[in-house]
């Protein structure tokens, strides 16, 4: 395992995304890409928004298709 965390060129600390490929079985780890916020946004404003066009998928793509 330590070896693939070196090709990923992972240190302690670094943030990850992982993702689960059903159809094939696999397990994906990409290291995360860090952002700087515009001023005047928190730090948790991405995970917000993430969360929200998470509950709402649906309901934007039904929009979008309008």
């Amino acid at each position: 395992m330590t070896e693939a965390i070196k090709q990923l060129g992972l240190g302690q600390g670094d943030a990850v995304q992982i993702e689960v490929d059903h159809k094939s079985g696999q397990i994906i780890i990409q290291k995360s890409n860090k952002i700087t916020l515009p001023s005047g946004l928190s730090d948790d404003f991405l995970e917000n928004l993430s969360q929200v066009m998470d509950s709402y998928d649906e309901t934007l793509k039904g929009l979008k298709d309008r």
